[in-house]
């Protein structure tokens, strides 16, 4: 049986660079092109072990299986979202999810966006089955309204967050400032890899 490594974020606001597999990638860039003074730094850090991370850690925090039947597809590719089901809409190549539930994401959008504004009570559970989304001008990953959200890497897939150097941030996320950015609880789990590439925030 393949070993699932996980985290767990308890009310935290911000997130600027995470990542949970067997081993944690993050990439900081100086700023978007390459220069003489450009920086770059790579680190990669074993995980805890869970009793480390959190003593309250429940069943759900863990589970990386989901019925693929019923949940909703969402597929970026030349510029635009396809989604297939019900929950989630796009605008070009930002979803924004809407409804409890799980959803599996995948392909690439160059200027992309998933933002999570679902009911207070709504849990949620994202599958990076193989994504990689990059935004130009804001955090890749938003969560500003849900009880709580579970990203789940899926075995074997490779998936990437990339935010850009500078926001354009309206009055409702003025303090956004980072690659994934939670307002709700928020876990991730699986033994798939996630690499977040923080340029606004670096570490």
């Amino acid at each position: 049986m393949q070993e699932v490594i996980f985290m767990k974020i308890s009310d935290t606001k911000k997130l600027a660079a995470i990542t949970a597999a067997f081993f944690i990638t993050v990439t900081a860039f100086s700023g978007c092109s390459e220069s003489a003074n450009s920086s770059q730094t790579t680190s990669s850090v074993s995980q805890a072990a869970k009793s480390d991370i959190d003593a309250s850690i429940a069943a759900e925090d863990t589970d990386v299986g989901y019925d693929e039947e019923s949940s909703v597809g969402i597929t970026f590719a030349d510029g635009s979202a396809a989604i297939d089901g019900e929950g989630a809409t796009a605008e070009g190549e930002t979803v924004t999810i809407s409804q409890a539930g799980t959803y599996i994401l995948s392909g690439t959008a160059t200027n992309g966006r998933i933002i999570v504004s679902a009911d207070k009570t709504a849990e949620i559970k994202l599958i990076f089955n193989g994504v990689d989304i990059t935004c130009a001008d804001n955090t890749p990953l938003l969560v500003s309204k849900a009880k709580k959200v579970y990203i789940v890497l899926e075995d074997g897939t490779e998936n990437v967050l990339t935010d850009s150097a500078s926001y354009s941030l309206g009055e409702d996320d003025s303090n956004t400032d980072g690659a994934i950015f939670s307002k709700a609880d928020l876990t991730i789990n699986g033994s798939g890899t996630l690499t977040v590439n923080a340029n606004y925030n670096p570490v």
